[in-house]
């Protein structure tokens, strides 16, 4: 036979009134609507904006337009810009109502997120798929053209072939904090649109 140690009654009870209390979180998570037009965007929006729209508008080591020591920070390409501006507008405008101040650090080059005297970084970003990169015909042939000249000559510098190809998705996350950090993304059953509710309980 094999004989059941019985749990303190104080013990299961604070248990299951945690456990509750996590459902009753989960059940509570009111629902944030993005509409589907940006209206009235928030003043760092409308900075980002300007600042991302640019057709020569900086970009990251993996091509994504990024510049977090002047606006919002955004990992992203032209193609998914709109969304992630109209997700970021919707999640700015509902942590304002609940006394979250939002703001660009431009010393740490981050977004920040201050509540109850506590400071938390924001992100949303676009997944990207990387790929072991193929070097090309005219790779090597640059290559080959410099291991051709003497090193003490004016030759060019070493060619600077990639290590890895980077490939966007399309795909968004948002990310709080850094060491640790939460992240919310994109899925095949739940777009982030729907996920809003979650970042700001």
């Amino acid at each position: 036979y094999i004989t059941l140690n019985k749990m303190d009654p104080a013990l299961w009870e604070a248990r299951n009134a945690a456990r509750q209390q996590i459902l009753s979180n989960q059940q509570n998570t009111h629902p944030i609507i993005v509409p589907s037009v940006l209206s009235d965007p928030h003043p760092l929006i409308k900075a980002t904006m300007k600042r991302l729209m640019k057709r020569n508008a900086p970009r990251n080591d993996k091509g994504l337009r990024s510049v977090p020591a002047e606006v919002l920070h955004l990992e992203v390409t032209p193609s998914v810009l709109d969304r992630a501006l109209l997700i970021l507008d919707t999640l700015i405008k509902e942590l304002t109502k609940r006394s979250v101040a939002v703001r660009v650090d431009t010393q740490v080059k981050r977004t920040v997120l201050d509540f109850n005297g506590t400071a938390v970084t924001l992100k949303i970003n676009e997944q990207i798929k990387e790929i072991p990169h193929v070097v090309t015909e005219r790779e090597k042939k640059t290559l080959e053209r410099y291991k051709r000249n003497p090193h003490w000559s004016s030759s060019p510098r070493y060619p600077s072939i990639p290590r890895l190809d980077y490939y966007p998705t399309g795909l968004l996350t948002i990310t709080l904090g850094q060491h640790p950090s939460r992240r919310w993304k994109d899925t095949k059953l739940t777009p982030l649109e729907q996920r809003l509710g979650e970042v700001v309980e």
